[in-house]
């Protein structure tokens, strides 16, 4: 989007923001990202915090990369602080999106793994995001709640994905869930580390395999 598209003065567009998410996978959110100024900001936001981290990003930066002036950015999001709880909704709900996208891809275990795997490999910017969020979190309980939330989201959709294959029960599929996020979360930092997906890719194959001698 050109930063001629966004020199227009809307209002934003206001939603209820609650301290929990409205339903299971949703989190609060307090402008609407349907605006396309307002998902413009949110997109370059995240950019910018997971290059330069939350410290050292200011509303000006965000708002130079848009070439908008820090008074527009500011008309929409009261605070830094505020646009940072908007900016971990928001891409907190892009990757529940893409975990529900790669698991319906194919409709059994090693399909979906394959499809949450690619989701999780080809987001490198949310994971450098995810990271200062979590660090952020330490400090501020209501990031800190709503990154609960969404692992418990997260395992919750790949548990019930999981039930029923190959027989594995409820309880088996929700211990599945916890050990695959954790293994593919590993891998994708191996990847960030390296500089290469070759590697992550192999072992990935490999714990299919192994997933498949059960």
């Amino acid at each position: 989007m050109s930063p001629e598209a966004l020199t227009h003065t809307q209002p934003p567009v206001s939603e209820p923001a609650d301290s929990q998410p409205v339903e299971s996978g949703e989190f609060p959110r307090s402008v609407n990202w349907a605006n396309p100024r307002v998902s413009a900001i949110l997109e370059t936001a995240a950019a910018c915090f997971s290059k330069g981290g939350f410290t050292a990003t200011t509303l000006a930066d965000i708002g130079r990369e848009l070439g908008l002036r820090k008074s527009i950015v500011h008309y929409y999001f009261a605070s830094k602080a505020a646009l940072v709880h908007e900016v971990q909704s928001f891409a907190y709900g892009r990757y529940l999106d893409a975990l529900r996208q790669g698991l319906s891809e194919e409709s059994r275990a090693q399909g979906g793994l394959k499809g949450l795997w690619r989701s999780l490999r080809d987001g490198k910017a949310l994971r450098s995001l995810n990271i200062e969020l979590w660090s952020e979190g330490r400090r501020d309980p209501e990031l800190a709640a709503r990154a609960g939330t969404l692992q418990d989201e997260a395992r919750r959709l790949l548990a019930e994905h999981l039930t029923g294959h190959k027989g594995v029960t409820a309880a088996q599929a929700n211990d599945f869930a916890i050990l695959t996020l954790a293994v593919l979360d590993g891998l994708t930092v191996l990847a960030d580390r390296e500089g290469s997906d070759e590697r992550a890719e192999r072992a990935f194959e490999t714990f299919l395999s192994l997933l498949e001698r059960r």
